[in-house]
């Protein structure tokens, strides 16, 4: 077979992700003749269609949809490749950087990450990409710069901690359950809880303790991320559980509550960043990546002395 015209791996990498003619040639800023010549083309290279029909659309064929992982990557290298210089000035770079991260670790990371570039690096773009749990999966990873999530997902690339958070419950101020000399856990799970959903058979920390206590949890809500709960629970009567920085953060603009759960049933949550391989050397990933560690050196998870204790949990 001849070797493939790499003029061409651009317009593969376009018609392979967009299943389009219309929207690569948008992609690329070509005509749709000039799209539609580079496919036949490459149909003729492959002996394979790469596109096939499907009512309105177009689907990828199986070897299409071998390739399109293997082009990414490979068009993630040239463009390293181009862009490279042995040094990277943060201070006078005008780049964008593409970053993929939930709405907990987006409203936990990035603030932090902001205050630093604003005063080192003004010129230095952040776009945020928004995905949590399973939904990361389907991440064009290569085309990202970094990915920050949970551990437990079996993201692909190289990966490195950023920082560990523990679990809280909270409640509005003006909950009943606060007038009670003593709450216990099995009180706050007979709460109307609401939860944060990340897929189906996706379990968080706090599932798993509650599992691991055989307590079964009064769940009347359910919300996409961690980020919308502390405002449901703020003049209602529910309870939610949530990371401790995103309870510290939230209750310093809110009528709300921190209840600690006892040491043995605290829900863990790692957050850690990743990255392609093919970037592992770039000084300006490098970059990133250090400033990144930086901005998280300021995050406390430590007790809040706004916050209640539970008792102990009750025994069986």
């Amino acid at each position: 077979m001849p070797k493939l015209d790499l003029n061409l791996l651009r317009h593969l990498g376009a018609l392979l992700s967009t299943r389009s003619v219309s929207r690569s040639a948008e992609l690329l800023h070509v005509s749709q003749p000039v799209m539609s010549q580079a496919l036949s083309r490459l149909r003729t290279h492959f002996d394979d269609p790469l596109l096939i029909r499907q009512g309105n659309t177009y689907i990828r064929t199986p070897l299409g949809e071998t390739l399109l992982p293997l082009v990414n990557e490979a068009l993630t290298s040239v463009e390293i490749a181009e862009d490279i210089k042995s040094t990277f000035s943060g201070a006078s770079s005008k780049r964008t950087f593409v970053v993929a991260a939930s709405d907990y670790a987006a409203t936990t990371v990035l603030g932090s990450l902001r205050k630093i570039l604003a005063v080192e690096a003004p010129g230095i773009g952040i776009e945020v990409i928004t995905a949590s749990g399973r939904s990361a999966h389907r991440l064009d990873f290569a085309n990202c710069d970094l990915v920050i999530g949970v551990t437990g997902y079996s993201l692909p690339g190289v990966s490195d901690t950023l920082f560990t958070d523990d679990f809280v419950a909270i409640v509005g101020a003006e909950n009943p359950i606060l007038n009670q000399d003593t709450i216990d856990i099995r009180d706050i799970a007979n709460l109307p809880n609401a939860t944060a959903y990340f897929g189906d058979e996706v379990a968080t920390p706090v599932d798993r303790v509650f599992e691991d206590l055989s307590i079964q949890r009064n769940v009347v809500a359910q919300v996409s991320g961690y980020l919308a709960l502390p405002h449901l629970v703020e003049s209602t009567d529910l309870v939610a559980f949530v990371p401790r920085i995103l309870a510290k953060q939230s209750q310093k603009n809110s009528s709300m509550v921190i209840l600690e759960m006892p040491q043995d049933a605290r829900g863990h949550i790692v957050e850690v960043m990743y990255w392609p391989p093919a970037r592992d050397a770039e000084p300006a990933s490098i970059w990133l990546r250090n400033t990144l560690n930086r901005a998280c050196s300021d995050i406390s998870s430590s007790p809040d002395p706004l916050s209640l204790q539970l008792t102990n949990i009750p025994s069986s």
